[in-house]
């Protein structure tokens, strides 16, 4: 499907969304886009469904063989002291962690900081 057999598409549904959902009694709040129950909200789904057709991005693949683990204090001073030199990655692979878990163990370093700079 190219660019423009999309585009068609989409406009196709933002004219049904503006002229018949505005008003529809299935749609409860407006935190609800479509609504499954009534014949629009079906036609939308169809309709919308040309736009995924092949192309639905898969999650990534979670690791649930990771193993959580306390954070000791000679890694919590290495992440002090290299920060400034090296990047996340690196210093991820040298404590053997991954970069989520880095990148948020610096911030909770951060929030501990700035605590005891305000308790002072």
């Amino acid at each position: 499907m190219n660019r423009k057999e999309k585009m068609v598409i989409r406009r196709q549904i933002s004219t049904i969304l503006e002229t018949k959902c505005g008003r529809c009694v299935y749609r409860k709040g407006d935190s609800i886009s479509i609504c499954s129950k009534c014949p629009t909200g079906q036609q939308l789904q169809t309709i919308s469904n040309k736009l995924w057709n092949g192309n639905r991005i898969s999650a990534a693949p979670v690791n649930h063989n990771s193993k959580r683990r306390v954070w000791t204090e000679e890694e919590d001073l290495y992440l002090l002291n290299h920060k400034k030199y090296f990047s996340v990655d690196h210093i991820a692979e040298k404590l053997g962690r991954t970069v989520y878990a880095v990148n948020t163990r610096m911030t909770k370093l951060r929030r501990k900081r700035r605590q005891m700079k305000l308790a002072l």
